[in-house]
């Protein structure tokens, strides 16, 4: 379903972007495929079509670690560099920033970008070592996002751009900073719901926030570092992030993650939250980078906690699951965080007794919740007691009433939508229709005055994206995706209702997408594509005889998502030494042959010679 607003000859826009550093480390850049760069990227404006954006990034695993990561950074930015200045610009202006940022806000950013660098100048440690490869990354996407721009955004600006979630704890600390309404740092809902007779299992992250974060794309990095445990991951993100700030990724390794926000209403506790310190979007896009499984998962996103972003992290390993079986140990585990303390877990079991497990912006964790103080928080708001508990939430009890009859994928998609509030007697909270604690919010339908929970605001659910294990495991980065607020059960929502909110990129009439789904993109099928001469031109590549495409592959076969059966063909390398070999060898025979003929002559002449006399 397009959008009414947008008129037919509005096609999406494909750039692609090749960079390369040359010896001195200079940026080469050109905006068509270039074989042999260090990295490329492919930006789809395809937001009028379909809502999100879509940009995948590759990088060449025959060039240095270094350089794949820097030009990853630089192609992303410099490919979509209109969109992400577009964003950056309603991200100020959510933040209230129309101007320059607060002193208080950059004293603490540079402390904790100059630990950062301080901790990666000369890394010693696996884990800094690879921190500071995500820091050339990052240098890559400031240096694209200013190439040929005359106003620039610096390296300040651009890293409290990718700390949007860590802002919501960070202004509870930093002086001269309003708070954020405790309700609106609440993003998120989370589910995992195991089929009938374990024949599937469904994943999936509904992103709550601001409205102006509508401006979003679906983002796949094909990193091919040896650093890294995982070279394919899949993101929803806001146009711009390096992180997936929602949070949702799905990974090469078989891993899905998913998050919602907590708050924190213990205030000795924010005392612990130091510059000196690693922010959550770094950490969680280590950890993904870096592991394999869920237990090792939550122990490297802990490691260097800065107390903010505070959320429960759930990840599922697809790899523990086998159709018709329970899944073994280690199939789920969680994570929740808070300065200086966080409680992980393997909960396969808890998923297996109940067949589903939310995640629903409280914590779960006795330990943790009472760490937060909710128990407080609900004393001194006695109307909210509800609102701040977790098992009498309004959204607990819809999910423990709706999931267990969840029979279908489809169905699955349906309830993550899900926000009929006008006649649902869950959401009816002191006699008045609560629309703001649906599945996927709308806080915009609220009444004027308001309801009992609070203020109506431009604040609601944005998306969904599913997965179904059953399709993921044959394709890792597999995923379904709409980019819309709830629009089935109740209006449309449309900025042309708030004329005081901008919405640069974005349009002013009704949201009403469809689902899509996004899959992972060999760079070889997208360069290299059926043409067998083609394929072998580019580093990495290799020919499927059987299918006739071109995967990224070594001598042994694909090592990406694709299959070749039989009839895998990579190109023949001359090695260095052979031409000057088979030269020697040639002179060789040469030499060999003429001796054998001058011989042979000579002997001639002499019989000749003895049968004249």
């Amino acid at each position: 379903m397009f959008l009414l607003l947008f008129t037919p000859f509005i096609v999406s826009k494909v750039t692609t972007v090749s960079c390369s550093l040359d010896d001195d480390g200079k940026v080469i850049l050109q905006e068509k495929f270039v074989n042999n760069a260090d990295a490329w990227a492919q930006f789809n404006d395809s937001y009028a079509e379909e809502g999100w954006g879509r940009i995948h990034i590759w990088s060449n695993p025959t060039k240095p670690s270094y350089n794949q990561m820097y030009c990853a950074g630089f192609a992303d930015t410099y490919s979509s560099q209109e969109r992400v200045r577009q964003y950056y610009k309603l991200y100020k202006e959510q933040q209230g920033m129309n101007k320059d940022w607060p002193d208080s806000w950059k004293i603490w950013f540079s402390k904790n970008i100059n630990y950062m660098r301080k901790k990666t100048a000369h890394p010693v440690d696996d884990y800094w070592k690879k921190m500071a490869l995500i820091l050339a990354q990052v240098d890559g996407m400031v240096d694209g996002l200013n190439a040929g721009q005359e106003e620039k955004i610096s390296d300040l600006d651009f890293w409290i751009l990718q700390s949007a979630g860590d802002l919501d704890d960070l202004c509870d600390v930093l002086p001269n900073t309003a708070r954020k309404e405790p309700e609106l740092t609440l993003k998120c809902t989370g589910m995992v719901k195991i089929a009938e007779n374990f024949s599937d299992v469904y994943f999936a992250q509904d992103t709550w926030s601001d409205y102006r974060d509508l401006h979003a794309y679906l983002k796949e990095y094909n990193l091919n570092i040896p650093e890294f445990a995982a070279h394919y991951v899949s993101i929803s993100t806001r146009t711009g992030h390096l992180s997936s700030v929602d949070d949702f990724w799905a990974t090469d390794k078989g891993l899905l993650v998913l998050e919602t926000t907590m708050h924190n209403f213990n205030e000795t506790s924010k005392k612990l939250i130091k510059p000196e310190s690693v922010l959550t979007w770094l950490r969680v896009y280590y950890a993904t980078f870096a592991t394999i499984d869920g237990e090792n998962w939550t122990k490297e996103f802990i490691r260097e906690n800065s107390g903010t972003y505070n959320n429960e992290y759930i990840v599922l390993d697809s790899k523990k699951f086998t159709k018709g079986q329970k899944p073994s140990a280690g199939f789920l585990w969680m994570i929740e965080q808070y300065p200086g303390i966080y409680h992980s877990q393997d909960i396969t079991n808890e998923l297996i007794n109940l067949t589903y497990f939310p995640s629903i912006n409280t914590p779960y964790f006795q330990d943790m919740f009472d760490f937060a103080n909710y128990t407080g928080q609900q004393k001194l708001e006695p109307k909210k007691k509800d609102f701040w508990s977790y098992y009498n939430q309004p959204r607990y009890k819809i999910i423990k009433r709706d999931a267990p009859s969840i029979s279908s994928y489809s169905q699955f998609q349906s309830f993550m939508r899900y926000d009929d509030y006008l006649h649902d007697e869950l959401l009816l909270i002191d006699g008045i229709p609560e629309p703001a604690q649906g599945i996927l919010s709308r806080y915009d339908l609220r009444p004027e005055n308001g309801t009992s929970y609070g203020k109506k605001s431009s604040f609601g659910g944005l998306d969904s994206k599913t997965a179904r294990l059953s399709s993921f495991i044959n394709n890792y980065n597999h995923f379904d995706a709409i980019l819309s607020p709830e629009y089935i059960q109740n209006p449309a929502f449309k900025f042309d209702d708030w004329p005081e909110i901008s919405h640069d990129g974005l349009p002013s009439g009704e949201f009403k997408f469809n689902w899509t789904t996004f899959d992972s993109i060999d760079y070889c099928q997208v360069f290299g594509g059926d043409d067998k001469e083609k394929c072998f031109e580019i580093e990495g590549c290799g020919y499927c005889l059987l299918t006739k495409k071109c995967l990224m592959g070594a001598k042994d076969g694909p090592t990406g998502f694709g299959k070749c059966e039989e009839g895998w063909k990579t190109k023949e390398v001359t090695p260095s030494y052979a031409t000057p070999l088979v030269i020697v060898v040639l002179v060789i025979v040469v030499l060999f042959c003429t001796t054998i003929y001058v011989s042979h002559f000579i002997n001639k002449k002499k019989t000749e010679q003895y049968q004249v006399v």
